[in-house]
């Protein structure tokens, strides 16, 4: 791209500018001075000629041509590629999140089932409870009823 862009001319007549800055891909970026000026872009193949924009014509072509350090793929086939990569790995954490909620949500009904309170123990237990209660207040009447009669025959 660099290459190419640096043969153009800008409005300005400027040329012989990078459109791209930086070494590698953790710090390459547009031209700070096409971005403040875009009238330095140096879209024309021969100075002082508006409307021109036979280099920009070239940069776009570069996106269907084939580059050896992509195995001869072109820009596009190569973005392409990895868009469907990228989204062929997404489907399937998708697919894999999915399945854990499935398997989580399954484990803890289980738990559930096994620790979970059960209505019917527990109303059989207040049954017992009440009842058992209520034995011991008919013992405490009778008790309490033979001290009385205990009592009034000492009188």
């Amino acid at each position: 791209m660099n290459d190419i862009h640096r043969t153009g001319f800008g409005l300005e007549g400027t040329t012989g500018k990078d459109f791209f800055e930086g070494t590698s891909a953790s710090d390459i970026q547009v031209n700070q001075d096409l971005l403040i000026n875009p009238a330095k872009l140096q879209a024309s193949r021969a100075a002082n000629e508006v409307g021109d924009n036979s280099t920009v014509l070239e940069l776009a072509q570069l996106g269907h041509e084939s580059i050896a350090e992509l195995d001869g793929q072109t820009f596009v086939e190569h973005q392409s590629q990895t868009v469907v990569a990228l989204g062929e790995a997404m489907r399937s954490v998708d697919t894999g999140l999915s399945d854990q909620e499935v398997v989580s949500t399954f484990l803890t009904k289980q738990r559930d089932a096994v620790s979970g309170v059960s209505l019917d123990e527990e109303m059989t237990d207040l049954t017992r409870f009440q009842k058992a209660f209520s034995a011991s207040a008919r013992l405490i009447t009778v008790i309490d009823g033979m001290l009385e009669d205990v009592i009034a025959m000492k009188r």
